[in-house]
């Protein structure tokens, strides 16, 4: 589901939208919002939020308008365009590149501050006894392949002087 409507596209690109037969229909625009919206849901989820966000959550409106910008995008993308010189972009590669300075800008910041519920977080194998019998009662999670001290210095724990092999004499 698109996070931004065909008319914020518009908005973008008025002077396509103006000329007869200069714009593509409203059901392509909707395509590309729609794959917008899903490259945007993506990122989030990997980053573990869940998608898609809610309209109530105050970073849907940058939503809204990242999706609005690929969406413009790729309407300029679609008009035949002369050939541009090297190093020099079209209106829509320029579009494009803010979508995605944009949604990866969207992953430096916390979004749960802006609404968007966090819904995964790495598991370092728990804080409580609770945790730690839960685990070990689970009978479908391998074993463990390491154990504390597994390769610690034989001798490292000694108070003994003259035990370790760096004390003995030849």
């Amino acid at each position: 589901m698109a996070y931004a409507t065909s008319s914020a596209v518009v908005s973008l690109c008025v002077r396509l939208f103006s000329v007869s037969g200069g714009a593509p229909s409203a059901s392509e625009v909707n395509d590309w919002l729609d794959e917008g919206a899903g490259y945007i849901d993506a990122k989030l989820s990997n980053a573990g939020y869940t998608t898609p966000v809610a309209s109530s959550a105050s970073a849907y409106k940058l939503l809204r308008n990242l999706n609005a910008t690929f969406g413009a995008a790729m309407v300029e993308m679609s008009r035949n365009v002369a050939n541009t010189a090297a190093g020099e972009q079209t209106r829509g590669a320029m579009l494009e590149s803010r979508f995605w300075k944009g949604v990866d800008n969207l992953l430096t910041v916390d979004l749960s501050a802006l609404g968007v519920p966090y819904t995964s977080a790495i598991y370092a194998g728990g804080i409580s006894i609770a945790d730690k019998n839960s685990v070990e009662d689970n009978t479908d999670r391998p074993m463990t392949a390491f154990k504390r001290g597994m390769f610690a210095n034989p001798g490292a724990g000694t108070t003994e002087i003259g035990t370790s092999d760096d004390d003995e004499e030849d």
